[in-house]
């Protein structure tokens, strides 16, 4: 006790927020100092914490939020002997639920999660995780550039207000090409703030700290060499970071065989809660390539699938006849749509007896129908698919429809992978979606996966520009498809909702 009151003392003096000691954990529960000392003083940081109740009728969590300061294992004993446990997460649904319960929270407080490596205090491994990524552009553009560029290809300009964000910044920025990088840094109103809406967090100010009422340098840079925080002149073009949607989940199972019930599951889930909570439907888009098998395959094993309240577009389709083995929908029709119990007005297909302009036209009239009153149709579940170069519906790298912005279906009469003529919905409809969700299966998808991703040098590909404006994004693939990735996965356990 003398020892940390001491230790405390100097670390004030020092006007630091904090500071390294030599204690670390050897193995679980064994911590240690440096010296190799079995550590006997504990003086661990207290935070109130959220408790959850497991409903037994539906296996749901209840969270409530505890606001009393205790340390880790203090939270873990108090939500065991009163609730069931400290709060575990599941799902993206579950993280929302827990969100809702602490608003009232203005602290960071307790959860389960604890390192061993990453596991909940009940044994269950995490089958959900949500931590920010950042990617670094290699392109130099002024300050409002970045945020667009960022806004159009990414999530947002980059926040750093976490010890964790900074720490992936820094290392990003090692491959920068100028000598500062932007990031959503921005002095306005009076103060600075992050344009993503994040508080802003520990600040890590260069040696003159905050600047106050800048004259000329209001938008926030990191600095290569220092590591820290530099008030620039938004007029400099300057490489910089962005953030992905935090909100992003990526699903990975042992194969492509584990992958499919996966699959089905979801559909199923948001058909029902679609039918159940929605517009009394459920409208789904699909795609071709090895969906059609994978989807065929698996909902029609599934006992009493009921889908007469469906509605089915297509995401994109080559216009050539229903007969021919390019068709999606022919694929869709000798395979699934003749086995399930879908109305045949459920079924919104091209009319590919049209020239291909004419053809886009009415597919997009066709979905007007069914969603009146939408300026951009909003289907409740897209499911995408993406080729070895990062296209997506038919939606090709700097192909000129990537900036579509007024239509919901365009044509395309040069596909660089045949056959050349095409129809696709658009950016503004994919993003529109409530739901959507790419699966991606073999260790040929491994590289343009990990660009996608994780980000890469050059243009974002057409499939990193896919970030639903309000609703949920998933990928689902298998461990060929997702071995070089580096960052945060969920390894679902079978039979988890996901």
């Amino acid at each position: 006790q003398e020892e940390a009151e001491e230790l405390s003392q100097l670390a004030g003096s020092k006007a630091v927020e904090a500071a390294w000691i030599g204690l670390y954990q050897a193995k679980i529960e064994d911590w240690r100092w440096s010296t190799e000392e079995s550590a006997a003083y504990f003086n661990w940081q207290k935070h109130p914490f959220a408790c959850h109740v497991e409903v037994k009728s539906n296996g749901e969590f209840n969270y409530t939020l505890v606001q009393e300061n205790k340390t880790w294992p203090e939270a873990q004993k108090y939500c065991r002997e009163k609730y069931s446990d400290l709060a575990t997460i599941r799902s993206q649904q579950e993280n929302e639920a827990l969100r809702k319960a602490t608003s009232e929270s203005a602290t960071a407080f307790w959860i389960g999660l604890f390192n061993n490596v990453w596991r909940w205090q009940d044994g269950r491994q995490p089958t959900f995780q949500l931590w920010g990524y950042i990617v670094l552009v290699q392109e130099k553009k002024t300050w409002e550039e970045a945020l667009d560029y960022c806004r159009a290809k990414h999530t947002d300009l980059a926040s750093l207000g976490l010890d964790n964000e900074m720490q992936v910044a820094t290392r990003k920025v090692n491959r920068a090409e100028t000598d500062y990088v932007w990031t959503g840094l921005r002095f306005l109103a009076g103060t600075w703030l992050w344009v993503d809406g994040k508080d802003l967090g520990v600040e890590q100010w260069g040696s003159g700290g905050q600047p106050q009422c800048p004259i000329a340098n209001r938008c926030g840079a990191l600095s290569i060499q220092s590591g820290l925080w530099e008030a620039w002149p938004c007029e400099e073009k300057l490489n910089f970071l962005c953030s992905y949607m935090s909100g992003r989940r990526i699903l990975v199972f042992p194969s492509a065989a584990d992958l499919g019930p996966a699959l089905a599951r979801l559909v199923t889930e948001r058909a029902d809660r679609a039918c159940q909570l929605g517009s009394g439907r459920f409208s789904v888009g699909v795609s071709g390539g090895s969906l059609v098998g994978m989807l065929s395959k698996e909902l029609t094993a599934l006992p009493a699938l009921d889908c007469s309240r469906w509605v089915i577009g297509f995401c994109d389709e080559r216009v050539v006849p229903f007969s021919d083995p390019e068709s999606t929908y022919g694929l869709y029709k000798d395979q699934l749509l003749c086995k399930i119990n879908i109305p045949e007005s459920g079924v919104l297909a091209i009319d590919p007896t049209l020239p291909v302009q004419e053809c886009a036209e009415d597919y997009a009239r066709k979905l007007r129908e069914t969603f009146p009153g939408e300026d951009i149709p909003v289907f409740d579940l897209l499911l995408l698919g993406m080729g070895p170069d990062g296209h997506t519906c038919s939606l090709f790298p700097d192909h000129p429809l990537l900036e579509e912005t007024q239509k919901i279906v365009a044509p395309i009469s040069d596909s660089p992978k045949p056959p050349p003529q095409r129809v696709t919905l658009t950016l503004p409809v994919v993003n529109a979606a409530r739901c959507v969700a790419f699966v991606s299966t073999g260790g040929s998808k491994a590289p343009v996966l990990k660009r996608v991703l994780e980000g890469g040098e050059g243009p974002a590909l057409p499939a990193a520009r896919v970030v639903p404006s309000k609703g949920e994004l998933l990928w689902l693939l298998d461990e060929p498809a997702a071995a070089s990735l580096t960052l945060p996965v969920e390894r679902p356990a079978p039979g988890a909702q996901i």
